[in-house]
């Protein structure tokens, strides 16, 4: 067998294609950046669905509660209507409320320091005078006369106080049947 003489072939050197890069990406990247771009979507949504239906917000479970509360003193006659009974309720759920959002510091307030706490919170947006009656609430007559805004005050305090809602618990809520 005889080999020819390459160098009289007059052949053209090798030319290498480019090394592949990695831009553009090949069409299974593509598919998988997608997939996991959905799958992180449903993630999402499934997170904001589990927070937002696990239970009602601690400020409108409150609410909710206080109008049982009121529909019940209400429902009393005049002369059996126990201004003390409102009064120790109103308490107690302000106070499960405040340990909702703000945490165990709260639950050593009493007296004036609490009424302070109470006042701090409404921040000047309402008026909190007529919470003052909680400072000696457990300690009034029962058919001691109750100032007419006592029942207002307390669903605006419910309603626009501003707590720190970075502590929030429900289980401090659900307190006690009224």
């Amino acid at each position: 067998m005889n080999t020819p003489d390459l160098s009289k072939l007059n052949l053209k050197p090798l030319h290498l294609p480019e090394p592949v890069g990695w831009w553009p990406l090949a069409p299974g990247w593509w598919v998988l950046l997608a997939a996991l771009l959905v799958a992180a979507v449903l993630w999402m949504m499934w997170l904001r669905r589990d927070r937002s239906s696990a239970a009602p917000a601690p400020r409108q479970l409150a609410l909710t509660q206080w109008q049982q509360i009121c529909e019940q003193y209400a429902q009393q006659d005049a002369a059996e209507q126990n201004a003390q009974w409102l009064v120790v309720q109103a308490n107690q759920l302000l106070k499960r409320v405040a340990l909702a959002y703000e945490g165990d510091h709260v639950a050593r307030l009493s007296g004036t320091a609490w009424y302070r706490y109470l006042e701090q919170r409404a921040n000047g947006a309402f008026a909190t005078k007529p919470l003052e009656v909680l400072v000696s609430g457990p300690y009034r007559a029962a058919d001691a006369p109750l100032d007419d805004n006592f029942i207002p005050a307390v669903t605006q305090w419910l309603a626009q106080a501003q707590l720190n809602s970075a502590h929030i618990s429900h289980a401090n809520i659900g307190g006690k049947d009224v």
